[in-house]
């Protein structure tokens, strides 16, 4: 299907028309790397392929990543990435300025069809942080040799389409947000090499802020005044 190509004829594709949300790619390659790809032959484009794709990736994930540094499964084997069936309510989101309006909880995204898969997964700062600092000073998910390699050539970090990430920086941000500002922002990241950080959240940025990479890069920065640490102006 990838090899294919988009079957759309260059007329119809204009330059505005982006979306992330189920961005499924990793989603339709995990079959066939797991040697599973004839699971989903036969299968139509639309919500029966889908599903079992979405089946297998958060399967998968609750195995070879969530469980592993210790975290309760997220999918139970089905295909909704929602949150554990117990613990702390979810974190409500508010706009600016503040105490005008209630929080909103945005819930989690499984209907029509599973959204997550490989995104919006219902994720604590708590959670992240076990994940990233596995990649960072751990061994559990990857090997030495493939966190060298993860970082030096910024897999999977926004280092590889941004340049504000500074040299043994590596960071990710993300974002759900309502496009009027409420939502959540996320950001993941590892200082040096060896630090991790993990930051959300839950109000609109402002000025001169435009995502949690420019946030926490300028706390980042501030936290020390050249080559000395000192109170920074």
């Amino acid at each position: 299907m990838i090899a294919g190509g988009l079957m759309v004829p260059p007329s119809q594709v204009t330059q505005n028309e982006y979306g992330n949300c189920n961005f499924a790619i990793p989603r339709e390659l995990l079959p066939v790397i797991l040697g599973n790809g004839p699971m989903l032959n036969g299968l139509a484009d639309g919500p029966t392929r889908a599903m079992a794709s979405a089946s297998l990736f958060i399967s998968y994930m609750d195995q070879n990543v969530f469980q592993p540094v210790g975290l309760p499964t997220r999918g139970g084997g089905s295909t909704q990435c929602s949150p554990p069936p117990s613990g702390p309510l979810a974190m409500l989101s508010y706009p600016l300025p503040a105490g005008t309006a209630n929080g909103d909880d945005w819930g989690w995204l499984n209907t029509p069809l599973p959204v997550c898969g490989p995104v919006m997964w219902e994720l604590s700062a708590n959670d992240l942080m076990k994940v990233i600092n596995d990649l960072a000073n751990g061994s559990v998910l990857l090997t030495s040799s493939e966190k060298t390699q993860m970082f030096a050539n910024c897999l999977g970090w926004d280092c590889s389409v941004r340049t504000d990430c500074p040299t043994l920086y590596v960071c990710k941000n993300g974002a759900d947000t309502d496009g009027a500002g409420a939502g959540v922002r996320t950001y993941a990241g590892v200082f040096k090499g060896t630090v991790p950080v993990v930051v959300i959240v839950n109000s609109p940025l402002v000025e001169p802020y435009t995502d949690t990479i420019d946030l926490v890069g300028t706390a980042y920065t501030a936290a020390y005044c050249g080559a000395t640490a000192a109170a920074c102006p």
